[in-house]
């Protein structure tokens, strides 16, 4: 079976709770992370070893089966841009 590719959107600290639940989970690939925050998304990209990182969330439409943000209002606004 070939695993669900996840992108966290919004790397902040509410953020680790998704994390937490993409790695433990044997069926999802933790795929990218996506922020406004450059610093921030580097840091957190490395720390997961994650390669696939994106400032914009637009540039990530298409690649990911699954995204999950860590706030309401970012939420709708990447609903917005990615539907």
């Amino acid at each position: 079976m070939n695993k669900i590719k996840a992108a966290v959107i919004g790397v902040g600290s509410i953020s680790q709770e998704h994390i937490n639940g993409y790695i433990n989970n044997p069926d999802v690939e933790l795929y990218a992370f996506c922020d406004i925050n450059e610093e921030r998304l580097y840091q957190k990209a490395e720390k997961y070893g994650i390669d696939n990182i994106y400032l914009p969330a637009e540039s990530i439409k298409g690649e990911i089966q699954s995204r999950e943000t860590s706030s309401f209002a970012e939420s709708l606004r990447v609903r917005k841009e990615l539907n």
